[in-house]
């Protein structure tokens, strides 16, 4: 097996009460990469909202009646699975920007800047066969970065479909060295540009269901904000740019 990717030392002698009070955030052993623990009762209810979705008119869609609101479903061309459930109307849109207040990140990643949510979605997954390595987001000057974190306890027990991660080889011409990230719940992991991963392979016994945000520095400039848009419109139709207009992709 991959060895895990550790956190810095002092991770493990804080408490999480003691990490949610100081909205600590400590680096991993990988480039331009965080873990910061998040409150499990807000987790626990966007997990209740993910539960009330129901197959909407198309097959990419999801709808909360109760609500009025509308989902839309991308899937990727990959070996997987892999779902990513994103708002298809502005109404659907505030749920993601209510559960990132709530979750308090902008507060928590305050020292790498002004943060504001830019897109928000749930990843759903079960199975992986195989691995596709990949950056989220490059050229933004370190100023868009991806939060993924699980909704359900359960994950953690899994030996397989956790996150891969390749670190920088230790000497040139080296391969990079392949870790594995274990998800857990009440726990994110943040990771901004270059940072290359990949679901691990393997099949969980249920759908495992992820809360995910894109967020960004909001004063980005123009040219970053393009590369960062770039990959965030392939994935969601409606999110907003770092002034927090909501825009749409398609």
């Amino acid at each position: 097996m991959y060895p895990g990717l550790r956190a810095d030392a002092a991770y493990g002698d804080a408490s999480p009460s003691d990490l949610l009070a100081t909205r600590a955030v400590l680096p991993m052993e990988a480039k331009n990469v965080f873990v910061c623990r998040l409150d499990v009762r807000k987790i626990a209810a966007a997990r209740s909202t993910f539960a009330e979705l129901r197959a909407g008119p198309t097959k990419d869609t999801l709808v909360l009646p109760r609500r009025g609101w509308s989902f839309h479903i991308e899937r990727p061309p990959w070996k997987s699975n892999i779902r990513w459930v994103s708002s298809a109307d502005a109404p659907s849109f505030a749920f993601f920007r209510n559960a990132f207040a709530e979750l308090r990140i902008a507060e928590i990643f305050a020292h790498l800047g002004s943060m504001v949510l830019l897109s928000g979605y749930f990843v759903v997954r079960r199975s992986c066969r195989k691995s596709k390595f990949h950056a989220d987001f490059t050229d933004t000057g370190r100023r868009a970065f991806t939060l993924m974190t699980p909704l359900m306890a359960e994950v953690a027990a899994l030996p397989d479909c956790h996150l891969l991660c390749e670190l920088p080889p230790a000497e040139e011409c080296a391969a990079p060295e392949v870790r594995q990230h274990r998800y857990a719940l009440g726990e994110a992991i943040v990771f901004g540009d270059d940072f290359v991963h990949a679901t691990q392979t393997g099949e969980a016994p249920r759908d495992l269901v992820f809360l995910c945000f894109t967020f960004g520095h909001a004063k980005m400039t123009a040219a970053q904000w393009r590369s960062a848009e770039y990959y965030i419109s392939e994935q969601c139709p409606i999110y907003q740019n770092p002034a927090g207009v909501l825009q749409s992709g398609r």
